[in-house]
């Protein structure tokens, strides 16, 4: 019976059955009466091996209790504290929503200073209105020309009106290049005042801000967002206050002239209207997310080069290579439904403007 049960045990754990036999020969050894080698009884030699397989499966179910015990106790510990918000090192990176606060564009704007921003707008205004005196001079000129072509008043007349049309447009340019230069130079100082301020609240930071922010994201702030504010935000807010400007001069004198046209120019503005409001949420969420996507990749680009010693002596460059390739297409999968988004603005208001100038032709 003991060689048919260590038969059984040899064929589902050979491991366990040796330590059982073990465990058998030595307790034979202890229940021998006397150390004269003579041949146990078969009631006796049975009796020995049920004991000792009992106390193997004692041994096994303490054995296996610890180790439950050791897993259950892990598993609380990695689920009360590891998967806890509060107790993770590294902080997960925010992300707005919803509208950007006026306090941010006023941020900005203080930041160039109040008397150069009044004085742009004011000198883009002047600009604004001198191209519309302009091409109501030219019209003008336009419906006397008959007038113009007669004798030498006319002829007199004409070089006049030249040098007024001349004024007119130099005026302009010279209004146009004023109010560039100076918020050129405004934009410059907000980029610095801008970066410095940054910088004093890095510097002035504890060491528990550096514990729980990855240098990537840091890198990402000084990096692409002050790329952001140096080249991308002046053209920008340049091109939307001389549009503005030019827009509200260039509805007015249609309106003036012909008031009945204000009916067709409401349906319009609201078809514009809609189009901004699906528009400028989409487009600004995706670029948060862009932003918030790419710290991840200069993270783990630092961090492969302060570890690439360790990174070649294990042999994971093809890992680390595979991650940084993630984490890049990662960025690019809110990169390019920004595009697309663009596109989507752009086809809707060629489409708009079109179907305004042949509505115009038809009537």
């Amino acid at each position: 019976e003991v060689r048919e049960v260590l038969a059984q045990l040899e064929k589902l754990d050979p491991v366990k059955t040796r330590e059982l036999q073990r465990q058998i020969s030595q307790s034979v050894e202890r229940l021998s009466p006397s150390p004269s080698p003579g041949p146990l009884s078969p009631a006796r030699r049975t009796e020995t091996a049920r004991k000792s397989i009992e106390n193997f499966e004692k041994e096994s179910l303490l054995n296996n209790s610890n180790a439950n015990h050791t897993a259950n106790a892990t598993k609380k510990i990695d689920d009360g504290f590891g998967t806890n918000e509060k107790s993770k090192l590294i902080e997960k990176e925010g992300m707005e929503t919803g509208k950007v606060k006026l306090s941010v564009y006023m941020t900005y704007l203080k930041a160039i200073g109040w008397k150069v921003s009044l004085l742009f707008l004011v000198i883009y205004i002047v600009s604004s209105i001198l191209g519309v005196f302009s091409n109501l001079y030219l019209a003008d000129w336009s419906d006397h020309a008959a007038a113009i072509q007669k004798g030498e008043n006319g002829s007199a007349g004409s070089h006049v009106r030249l040098g007024i049309y001349t004024a007119l447009g130099l005026g302009q340019a010279f209004s146009v290049c004023i109010a560039s230069i100076l918020m050129a130079l405004g934009m410059v100082i907000a980029s610095r005042i801008l970066h410095e301020a940054m910088l004093t609240n890095i510097l002035r930071s504890p060491m528990s801000f550096f514990d729980v922010t990855p240098l990537g994201r840091i890198l990402n702030r000084f990096g692409k967002d002050i790329a952001v504010t140096d080249l991308q935000l002046p053209a920008s807010l340049i091109n939307m206050i001389g549009m503005l400007v030019q827009g509200i001069f260039i509805l007015s004198v249609p309106i003036i002239v012909t008031p009945s046209i204000l009916f067709g120019l409401i349906p319009v503005i609201f078809g514009y209207f809609l189009l901004l409001r699906f528009y400028v949420s989409t487009s600004r969420q995706l670029k948060r997310l862009e932003s918030t996507t790419r710290s991840p990749i200069y993270s783990h680009f630092q961090e492969s080069i302060q570890g690439a010693s360790s990174i070649r002596a294990y042999h994971c460059t093809e890992n680390f290579l595979l991650e940084s390739q993630n984490r890049v297409d990662y960025n690019m999968l809110s990169y390019y439904p920004s595009i697309v988004a663009n596109r989507w603005l752009a086809v809707r208001l060629e489409l708009v403007g079109n179907l305004i100038v042949l509505l115009s032709a038809l009537l």
